[in-house]
């Protein structure tokens, strides 16, 4: 939201700085602009972050390399990078993207939530399969 408020009101500095011949309107104008690119691309990276802090790495002792494509066992879930829900492997939110698999509670305690639709807890109501997850 507050990028949508910078991209407009640098939109508005910079139309009244143009037509007024207002080289300060423009340059402040210009600024509020690259603050916006500076915040979305900050938000992209921390999202980033955060889903590759709560994904698990392969064993480093495990070098064969036709353990390379793992399977998922019933005991783990997925979780598509940059979203904070995990998933049973076989959930319609996740089919045909791009999903890691993890255990469920590294997943918990990193502070991501099951999905109520294919994992529900007692604590959630389960959503139908055409709702959307929130």
């Amino acid at each position: 939201m507050l990028v949508l408020v910078l991209v407009v009101v640098a939109a508005i500095l910079f139309g009244h700085g143009y037509l007024t011949d207002s080289t300060p309107e423009v340059v402040l104008a210009g600024a509020l602009a690259l603050l916006g690119i500076v915040l979305v691309l900050g938000q992209r990276w921390m999202e980033s972050r955060r889903a590759s802090s709560i994904a698990t790495l392969p064993d480093a002792d495990d070098d064969s390399d036709d353990h390379a494509q793992e399977t998922v066992t019933s005991a783990d879930v997925v979780f598509v990078p940059g979203r904070m829900t995990f998933h049973d492997p076989s959930c319609s939110a996740v089919a045909g993207k791009p999903a890691s698999a993890a255990g469920r509670a590294s997943l918990a305690a990193g502070g991501m939530k099951a999905c109520r639709r294919c994992l529900p807890d007692s604590s959630s109501p389960p959503v139908a399969d055409g709702q959307q997850e929130r």
